[in-house]
């Protein structure tokens, strides 16, 4: 039974393949507000995520202070592009 995002069976709750599908296969953002949605739908699945805080927390680190808008690029260091490839790989179950 597919629900809210969920598949749920007999073996418990699990991701819907479509909703890892796109996940993994999103680009970079390239603006503040295209990250902090990008970071709203990654945290919904949470969950399933092995060491989400850790994987997650340099793209968050982005959103900090306050002359941060929605329209300002975000500036991809080869670090970050690292952690953005990994949230990836993390997401699949």
């Amino acid at each position: 039974m597919k629900f809210f995002g969920h598949l749920i069976n007999k073996d418990g709750i699990k991701l819907l393949p479509e909703k890892v599908e796109a996940v993994t296969k999103t680009e970079p953002p390239k603006t503040i507000k295209s990250l902090r949605g990008f970071l709203g739908t990654v945290n919904f699945y949470r969950k399933f995520i092995k060491n989400a805080a850790e994987i997650l927390s340099p793209l968050n680190k982005l959103l900090e202070g306050p002359n941060v808008k929605g329209s300002h690029q975000v500036h991809w260091t080869h670090p970050l592009s690292a952690r953005f490839r990994r949230r990836k790989t993390s997401s699949r179950q």
